[in-house]
Order: structure tokens, then C-alpha cells, then sequence
């Protein structure tokens, strides 16, 4: 895990514990450890992860500025938060653990 903190997910086998708010429809589990300053904060703040989506709707482009997220998304989310993005300008690499197959570059 050499890519962490930093933005690589990893896909993880859901064990049965696992519940369904979490995983979905899915056999496994997205995990990443942010190096983001402020997501790294509200971890500490909270002691323990936070437990998100992408930061847009299904099958839409990431929403990468505050006006965009308050446009597209305020009829599903309650507060933005708002700071600076990390400066990516692509959606996060994601990466099967088992195999380490890349699913998303």
C-alpha cells in the first residue's frame, strides 16, 4: 500500500459483517487513506473514517468546484464543506487488492 495516504482506492472483499449501507450492491469495499488536509482533519476530529460517494451522480462528471456541488446536488446533500480540492484534475486511481488490477486509472 505504498500509494496511501494519497488518492488510490482499493477494493477490499466485503466480508458478510459488512452491512449493506456500506457496500451496496457489491462484493466488495472502496478504502482510502486521504492525505487531503481537511478530510484528514475531520478524521481525526471524528476519530474514525468517513464514509462517502464521489462527489457526484451517477454517470454525471465530478462536480469540481463548490457552485457545481450546490447546483448539482442540493436536492441529496445536506452541507458542503467547502476548501480546496487537492488540485487533481482526474477522478481517483482505483485498484482491485486481491489482484491489484487497476479498475479505474
Amino acid at each position: 500500500f505504498d500509494t496511501w495516504p494519497g488518492p488510490t482506492t482499493w477494493l477490499f472483499p466485503a466480508s458478510k459483517e459488512v452491512p449493506f449501507w456500506i457496500r451496496g450492491n457489491h462484493h466488495s469495499v472502496a478504502v482510502r487513506v486521504t492525505a487531503h488536509p481537511i478530510a484528514k482533519a475531520l478524521c481525526e476530529g471524528f476519530d474514525g473514517p468517513i464514509i462517502s460517494t464521489s462527489c457526484n451522480k451517477s454517470g454525471d462528471p465530478p462536480a469540481r468546484d463548490v457552485r457545481t456541488i450546490q447546483l448539482t446536488l442540493s436536492d441529496t446533500v445536506d452541507y458542503v464543506l467547502e476548501g480546496e480540492l487537492g488540485g487533481r484534475m482526474r477522478p481517483t486511481e482505483i485498484r482491485d487488492v486481491l489482484t491489484g488490477e487497476v479498475i479505474r486509472g
